[in-house]
């Protein structure tokens, strides 16, 4: 009689688990790196493009962050992030709340983010106040040609978990007010390199 008996099966489907374990942790860990930079870079675009004295210095108002008259544009505290599964949403909600002014009609953060973007104030002695896109250069940045949002994702991934040796296609767009990153991340952790397509990284 003939026995044939395979083994390793069970070792092969551990190593499958352990390595998709690394993969979820390391994109985790992504996630959470670009949402630091991206807090940093919107934070350096206000600084720069709405209020230094280059962008525009206030004549007809005071600025909150100023005086104290409320949570600045600027403030941390204006910004979120969730991460579900593979996902990340970033989220940017300033208040135009302001105890000068406590009557504004910019208190929503859309109303507020589109009067600096288009210079649509409404009060009088706010015609010369400059269009200032923060937002707009912003988005840019992030998943414009430069494509700063998917290589600070990919360093992030590599950072935390290095054999991975993780590159991206640079394939990235926005839609609307939602910003896509069709992510082609090859990982090269092990003999054969394994492509995630954005239906595995949603990001």
């Amino acid at each position: 009689m003939f026995d044939f008996k395979l083994t390793g099966a069970d070792s092969i489907n551990k190593e499958y688990k352990a390595f998709n374990t690394k993969v979820f942790d390391a994109t985790q860990s992504g996630l959470i790196t670009v949402y630091s930079e991206m807090t940093k870079q919107l934070q350096k675009h206000i600084q720069d493009e709405v209020y230094s004295p280059e962008a525009y210095t206030p004549k007809s108002y005071m600025r909150r962050i100023d005086y104290g008259g409320g949570t600045p544009i600027i403030s941390v505290k204006n910004m979120d992030y969730e991460i579900k599964g593979m996902s990340l949403t970033f989220s940017y909600e300033p208040s135009g709340r302001n105890t000068r002014y406590p009557n504004s009609k910019f208190v929503d953060g859309d109303k507020l983010i589109n009067a600096i973007e288009n210079s649509d104030y409404t009060w009088k002695g706010t015609e010369h106040i400059p269009e200032r896109h923060f937002w707009n250069n912003f988005v840019d940045d992030m998943v414009g040609a430069s494509g700063q949002a998917e290589r600070i994702f990919v360093k992030g991934m590599n950072t935390y978990q290095p054999d991975l040796q993780v590159k991206a296609d640079g394939n990235m767009h926005t839609d609307g007010n939602e910003t896509i990153f069709p992510q082609q991340l090859r990982i090269q952790g092990t003999d054969n390199s394994s492509t995630w397509g954005d239906e595995d990284l949603p990001f």
